[in-house]
């Protein structure tokens, strides 16, 4: 038998280099699920901790299906109702829209603020109002207008109550 004299294969600079640029690509993937996770629980938590924040859509449904009810009564009826109990069940599915999500009280009686409004009135005239919403520390107050739009506005502690002017919803746009 010959004599075969066999090296050991020398790793190559290039494997070594693949192997360091794996390295640097799996740590930069594991720091990148680390703050992402961080930032999840953190709005989880905020959240969590302000309900009120999914309340106010919740709140703002409420006041679409109002106006719905409210206008069908008015087609029907030819005036607004007295108050906001004659609209139910006749006109209104169901009663849950009467009464505002961020109310903690175990009434489920209704709970905004009807105002009938009068039969020449502005179209801009407020008929229905909850004030019931906080956002971090800023009380947010809803209204819903005559013409269908429902008018946002965030009262800040210490503002002497001047409401500052929020978003503007149409809900004749909104879909059921």
């Amino acid at each position: 038998m010959s004599n075969i004299n066999i090296e050991p294969i020398k790793k190559s600079k290039q494997i070594q280099y693949n192997r360091s640029c794996f390295r640097i690509v799996g740590i930069s993937c594991a720091i990148i699920l680390l703050i992402l996770s961080v930032m999840i629980f953190l709005v989880y938590r905020t959240f969590k901790k302000n309900p009120s924040v999914s309340n106010l859509s919740v709140c703002i449904q409420n006041m679409a299906q109002l106006n719905g009810a409210i206008n069908r009564y008015v087609e029907k009826k030819g005036d607004y109702p007295a108050q906001l109990n004659d609209i139910y069940p006749n006109f209104l599915d169901k009663k849950e829209c009467m009464h505002c999500p961020a109310d903690t009280s175990t009434s489920k009686e209704t709970n905004y603020e009807y105002a009938k409004p009068e039969k020449n009135s502005k179209p801009e005239t407020v008929i229905i109002k909850c004030k019931r919403h906080k956002l971090m520390k800023s009380d947010v107050w809803l209204f819903l207008q005559k013409n269908g739009k429902i008018k946002q506005y965030i009262l800040q502690p210490g503002s002497n109550n001047e409401p500052i002017p929020g978003a503007e919803i149409d809900v004749n746009t909104l879909s059921p």
